[in-house]
């Protein structure tokens, strides 16, 4: 996420749902793509937008049908509101996302319904039609033991999530994949004893992964709650707020915390708000 925009649960048209990831790369930063995994150079390869769906049994050949349905709705969304703006706004022509599922085990039948093959200059494992308008799979149990398949193989079950997993608690604290898994694993730290992964105690919860997972996930919070306050404050003042501005709310809001910033947008008027803002220490 820190070299790519990505949208979980993209809604494309309620009929078709929506599709569980949408990757944008930064386009000033593609050649960092390439030490992210299978993932990462799958995202580059797929430059301007990707699509990821996974499974946790094998898909059908309906199932990757679906899938392409998604992703074709998704560009027709976005074609239909870029033919809507003006010529002078409209930007880059929108580009179909190409689609790529990971499949905890092997989708046999699909794969041949569909054609599915090895994909030349691919690890094992990594399937697909021939065209980038087809799917793409990565079969995790399939995939063989290195580096670059590491968090695709945290996609499977059984022995293959097992291994990749010790493989994972292996590397140095400051790997990107560590902090990658950390607020996953958090979040499921209960349930990996049923996943095959140890027996959770309380203990467990001082893991470098616990305390690396709580600071992640505090910084997403804090990042939902600026954008809220940083909306607040705009449509009371009937503006933008100027970068310095922004920095003081950001500031105010770690020191402060959320509610009592809310409170003060709603106490106050535009007039009183904004000599709120420019008062140094102001509660």
């Amino acid at each position: 996420s820190d070299l790519c925009d990505v949208h979980g649960e993209e809604e494309v048209v309620p009929d078709a749902k929506a599709l569980d990831t949408v990757v944008e790369p930064n386009p000033s930063r593609l050649s960092e793509l390439d030490g992210r995994g299978l993932f990462g150079r799958f995202a580059r390869e797929a430059y301007p937008v990707c699509g990821f769906e996974a499974f946790h049994d094998p898909p059908s050949a309906d199932d990757l049908d679906d899938g392409l349905l998604r992703v074709i709705a998704l560009y027709q969304k976005r074609r239909a509101g870029w033919d809507a703006k003006p010529a002078s706004t409209r930007g880059p022509t929108p580009v179909r996302a190409r689609l790529c599922v990971v499949s905890a085990g092997s989708p046999d039948l699909a794969c041949k319904q569909w054609g599915l093959v090895q994909r030349p200059e691919w690890p094992a494992g990594c399937l697909w039609a021939g065209s980038e308008r087809g799917p793409h799979v990565i079969v995790a149990s399939e995939l063989p033991r290195t580096p670059e398949t590491l968090m695709a193989r945290m996609m499977g079950k059984g022995e293959t999530l097992k291994r990749a997993y010790e493989e994972l608690r292996a590397l140095p604290e400051d790997a990107w994949e560590r902090r990658a898994a950390a607020a996953v694993l958090v979040t499921l730290r209960r349930e990996l004893p049923r996943m095959g992964l140890g027996v959770y105690t309380p203990r467990e919860e001082t893991m470098g992964y616990y305390k690396e997972g709580l600071k992640i996930m505090a910084e997403e919070r804090r990042e939902v709650a600026l954008s809220m306050l940083l909306h607040q404050f705009e449509r009371k003042l009937k503006r933008e707020l100027t970068n310095e501005e922004r920095a003081t709310v950001l500031a105010r809001l770690i020191a402060q915390g959320a509610e009592p910033l809310s409170d003060v947008v709603l106490d106050l008027d535009g007039a009183q708000l904004a000599a709120w803002l420019a008062t140094p220490d102001a509660r």
